[in-house]
């Protein structure tokens, strides 16, 4: 009997991974791998599974020695642990088969010996995997590409749920449709899985409410559905035929929630539906709050109709939703004051979960193609899902300064995510809603530890302990039904607000070491009169006693290079350990830098006066 060893890649921490949320409520990962656990449903019974989720366990030798092949799905924000698992694997002499959206688009700049597979598991990848099990291993790179077909969603088997424990996640998910018919220029999902949204039968989808019910599953539940509301009148039948009276008749188990496009406040029969099937939250994809940039990333029937889009999010929460969002930076129709009108719309629609992003350029988008025309396409950079202030690398070149884009998000973050801000935008979202969601959250050991920690880390300890419990006040007062879950809307902000904090340090070093060379390299040639003093940000500030001038200039070089070096070094230290890997390649650059400077600077100085 072969073994099949199942390994999905490590997230990376960001706004969307909820590491300070998950701490609190003593889970280690927000979704399991429902890619993986649905190919293990396509696996012949002649195969032994396991699943590794790196999120949960790390990959040991002992998983490989166990192995006769390894299998991974991965997205892109995966491309770093991707390529870890790679060479884990290359080491171990065992054949590895990568499969989902990151090989299928970017399978020729992964690093590693591998197999990839390109395209959706329904074309079949069984023939694959019987040949790398039943030859001798030796190594080397195969694609294989199969995409192109999409097939009927009643052809995939039901998640192996068996191979997970539940207890690791904060959320269940399924997958109700494939495909969206939109055509933002920014999104590769048309790409991946179609423009047609194909949409299991509805008997189907009880089935994979049954399946985590029968498990024993109760609360969250995430259709991870690339636009749920892709085709309305199917999902609304669905919903009302199906889902609705299983919810009813077992009580309301499961909180719905799903991603969708923010246009399903136009049809209030579908969110009658969705209302009366559990759903308690959606992430929209309102992009911008400006009309121009709306038309210019093909998001134009956001605004279609004569609800304005502000409207359209109230609408939402009139149903008992709380409306997340994503929201995009960096367009060449962005207004000079984007970074306010976005603040703005934010804080008056009530979005507490508000994601805003530097765009990113993915392959086999219409901005690939445009940008790559106009010659503005930065092919040189490795995009992994994140622009702006967690990586300051963009994939494109905007028509601004990068400088000033990075600014402008920096602010967006900093006011959005600061703790007063934010707990602003949840007591709006109470005050937008008409009716409360039908399912309530469960009340166990879990929910209580989980509130006890919330109490401990921002009302007792944390920073913003006042601001904190004047939002608990206002629930009790004014919402006190809504006490436990305003709870879990204050974790979800803490997770926001020190992921924010966190990423600005990371920042705040990253500018420094580019102002400190800025300082050197001026220096050395020969501008003398540069001082600390004439520069704004508060880490080289914070040198202004530490530099010095000496007569040998060679000397006040060497010693402010080496006092800028160490300081440097200590800020860097002063990073949480899981975001200090985005400053170690630029420290070791600024100090390469710092050596250059300093070897060719006595012929420099021979060559150029002082100034």
């Amino acid at each position: 009997m072969p073994n099949a060893l199942l390994v999905y890649p490590k997230n990376p921490v960001t706004f969307w991974s909820f590491d300070e949320a998950l701490r609190l409520v003593g889970k280690k990962s927000a979704f399991p791998p429902l890619g993986l656990l649905t190919i293990a449903g396509m696996m012949p019974d002649d195969y032994s599974l396991r699943v590794v989720d790196v999120n949960v366990h790390s990959l040991t030798d002992e998983d490989l020695d166990w192995a006769d092949i390894v299998i991974t799905s991965s997205m892109i924000i995966h491309w770093h642990s991707l390529e870890e698992i790679i060479a884990q694997c290359n080491v171990a002499d065992v054949p590895v088969l990568n499969g989902g959206p990151l090989p299928t688009q970017y399978c020729e700049d992964i690093e590693g010996d591998a197999v990839f597979y390109l395209g959706e598991a329904e074309n079949g990848f069984m023939d694959v995997v019987e040949r790398l099990v039943s030859e001798p291993y030796q190594g080397g790179r195969e694609y294989i590409d199969r995409r192109g077909d999409f097939q009927n969603l009643s052809t995939t088997p039901l998640p192996s749920w068996d191979l997970i424990n539940f207890d690791d996640y904060t959320v269940m998910v399924i997958q109700i449709t494939r495909g969206c018919p939109e055509s933002c220029t920014f999104c590769n999902i048309p790409a991946l899985y179609g423009k047609i949204t194909r949409l299991k039968n509805s008997s189907r989808v009880i089935q994979e409410l049954d399946a985590l019910y029968d498990r024993g599953w109760r609360g969250s539940v995430m259709a991870v559905d690339d636009n749920f509301v892709g085709n309305r009148d199917e999902i609304r039948e669905t919903l009302e035929e199906e889902v609705v009276p299983w919810q009813r008749e077992r009580g309301y188990p499961f909180q719905l929630f799903t991603q969708a496009s923010i246009r399903v406040s136009d049809d209030p029969a579908l969110l009658e539906a969705m209302y009366l099937a559990g759903f308690d939250k959606i992430f929209a994809g309102i992009e911008s709050p400006v009309e121009e940039s709306l038309k210019f990333m093909g998001a134009q029937k956001n605004l279609q109709g004569d609800t304005p889009l502000l409207d359209k999010v109230k609408i939402l929460q009139e149903y008992g939703m709380e409306v997340q969002a994503g929201f995009i930076m960096g367009l060449d129709t962005d207004p000079d004051d984007i970074a306010d009108r976005m603040i703005a719309f934010i804080r008056e629609a009530g979005i507490p979960v508000a994601m805003v992003g530097v765009l990113g350029v993915l392959r086999d988008t219409p901005d690939f193609k445009r940008y790559k025309r106009l010659g503005r396409l930065r092919e040189d950079v490795k995009y992994t899902g994140d622009s702006g202030v967690f990586s300051r690398e963009l994939s494109y070149v905007p028509l601004i300064d990068p400088d000033e884009l990075l600014a402008r998000h920096r602010k967006v973050l900093e006011t959005l995510n600061s703790p007063e801000i934010f707990f602003e935008r949840c007591r709006t979202h109470y005050a937008h809603r008409a009716r409360r969601p039908i399912p309530s959250m469960p009340i166990g050991w879990t929910e209580l530890r989980a509130g006890l920690r919330s109490f401990w880390h921002q009302g007792v300890v944390g920073t913003y302990r006042w601001t904190f419990w004047k939002f608990m006040a206002h629930m009790l007062v004014h919402h006190p039904r809504d006490f436990g879950d305003s709870i879990r809307m204050s974790i979800h902000g803490r997770h926001l607000i020190l992921t924010t904090r966190d990423a600005l340090q990371v920042d705040e070093v990253q500018t420094f070491l580019d102002e400190a060379l800025d300082h050197l390299k001026r220096f050395s040639e020969g501008y003398k009169e540069v001082s600390v003093g004439d520069y704004a940000s508060k880490l080289m500030h914070a040198l202004h006693g530490r530099v010095d001038h000496f007569q040998d200039d060679y000397r006040t070089l060497q010693h402010n290079a080496e006092v800028m070096l160490k300081a440097a070094q200590e800020y860097c230290e002063l990073i949480r350990e899981e975001f200090r890997h985005q400053v170690a390649e630029p420290l070791e650059r600024f100090q390469q830098e710092i050596e250059a400077i300093l070897e060719s600077y006595p012929t420099q100085s021979d060559l150029q006066p002082a100034r």
